[in-house]
């Protein structure tokens, strides 16, 4: 095995995200996108890709239009009905893409859902576990739960990357949590003492063994995140003020930044609090908040009705919406700096995001955000409306130490990178395999 390439089969649904700019393209999305290009980069790994039958279509798409997936394959070891399943799913897909017959559209619909039903009846196996046995020696899946039929396929090594444990923490943001439907139980009802997983931080390796006992906590490796190679300190004005423009950021401003899904967690609602009394107190007109992410349905209400200065103060406070990816090193690197002060986070891409473009950050010092900004950061307590207003004074005011922080902020995201991620990744699996 020392010599031969690991035949590793890569779950990669939740890169079918990538099709719509929206809250799917989270961290985990980012992870997952990053690993894969990685792992393909080496030549000890052979790698096909596997996608839920219902994603299947959507993220063939995406893979063909991405040129760092180039001549990637997707396994065809389905079973026969599984094979029929996936026809069906890629009829559906260019049914609707090609603004085909509404009555076709209809009955394939009928069809998928007679599928769906009898799958669950006679319980089925989408896929040929003894072709998977013989042509893989890993399933490697960067979110997803591990299909249940592959359960008993002793012969494949199975990793998961697990990165929180939110929905079990903070029920209350989440949609079915209460009836177990939120797809997060399905990874938590999937995971045994006989896998192996891979956290992103050692809080979140912790946080799984404290919750979910039927893990094995020696069969962890931690494994942090990075940011991608996109983000870079941006000095160009004229590609800043082109963004800005983007944006709708007024020219004349200067601007904060938080970039995230904008939902409960992010404690966005305190963080503008905290900012509309720092510029009522100092009298501060020529500054702005930024809100870049996409929202959570019903947030944006939440969040005007939890804000009672809002509508006073709402031309100094600017939701951009989803973000471009070729737009996000400028929107970081010309901003005064970021603030991140999430109630909880299994890692945090987005700090890290902006101290590789120069950023200085604020942050919460709870969970893993210690472990991802080092000292490189100010950290408060997240429910602090008073430590939230004296980290914004010491950050506007003062720019030597918004300069001391910038420069810590580089030589602390340099100490991430994929390479390392995946080398770790690599690493162990091979260890496990011999």
């Amino acid at each position: 095995m020392n010599n031969k390439k690991i035949r590793m089969l890569f779950d990669a649904t939740v890169i079918a995200n990538a099709a719509n700019k929206s809250s799917g393209r989270t961290g985990i999305f980012f992870a997952a996108y990053n690993v894969l290009k990685e792992f393909l980069k080496r030549d000890d790994i052979f790698i096909e890709l596997y996608s839920d039958i219902g994603s299947y279509a959507c993220l063939n798409k995406v893979i063909e239009q991405d040129k760092n997936f180039y001549n990637i394959n997707f396994t065809n070891d389905y079973s026969l009905f599984g094979k029929f399943y996936k026809k069906l799913e890629v009829l559906k897909y260019e049914n609707k893409i090609n603004k085909g017959n509404l009555v076709v559209r209809f009955f394939i619909k009928i069809c998928i859902k007679f599928c769906k039903i009898f799958c669950r009846i006679f319980k089925i196996n989408l896929l040929d576990i003894s072709k998977i046995e013989r042509d893989y020696d890993v399933w490697f899946s960067p979110l997803h739960a591990i299909p249940k039929c592959l359960h008993n396929a002793g012969s494949v090594k199975k990793f998961t990357m697990i990165h929180d444990v939110t929905p079990l923490i903070f029920p209350q943001y989440f949609q079915g949590t209460k009836n177990g439907k939120y797809f997060f139980f399905d990874i938590i009802n999937s995971i045994n003492k006989n896998d192996y997983y891979f956290s992103n931080s050692e809080y979140t390796k912790q946080d799984f063994i404290k919750y979910v006992p039927q893990i094995d906590g020696e069969k962890i490796t931690t494994a942090y995140l990075a940011a991608s190679d996109l983000f870079y300190q941006v000095t160009g004005k004229k590609l800043i003020e082109s963004v800005k423009r983007k944006y709708s950021i007024p020219p004349n401003k200067k601007y904060l930044l938080s970039l995230c899904s904008l939902e409960p967690r992010k404690n966005l609602i305190r963080a503008v609090k905290a900012f509309i009394k720092f510029i009522k107190t100092h009298n501060i007109d020529n500054l702005v908040y930024i809100l870049g992410g996409s929202a959570w349905d019903g947030f944006i209400d939440i969040f005007e009705k939890e804000v009672p200065e809002y509508k006073k103060y709402k031309d100094k406070i600017i939701k951009a919406g989803y973000i471009d990816d070729e737009d996000l090193p400028a929107l970081y690197s010309g901003a005064e700096f970021f603030i991140y002060t999430s109630e909880y986070e299994g890692f945090g891409l987005p700090p890290l995001e902006a101290m590789k473009c120069g950023m200085a950050v604020i942050t919460s010092n709870n969970s893993s955000l210690p472990e991802v900004v080092g000292d490189a950061a100010i950290k408060i307590d997240f429910d602090s409306i008073e430590q939230h207003i004296n980290a914004y004074e010491k950050l506007y005011f003062n720019n030597d130490l918004r300069t001391f922080y910038q420069q810590k902020a580089i030589q602390q995201a340099a100490k991430f990178s994929w390479d390392k991620t995946v080398n770790i990744m690599v690493k162990t699996i091979k260890n496990i395999i011999n």
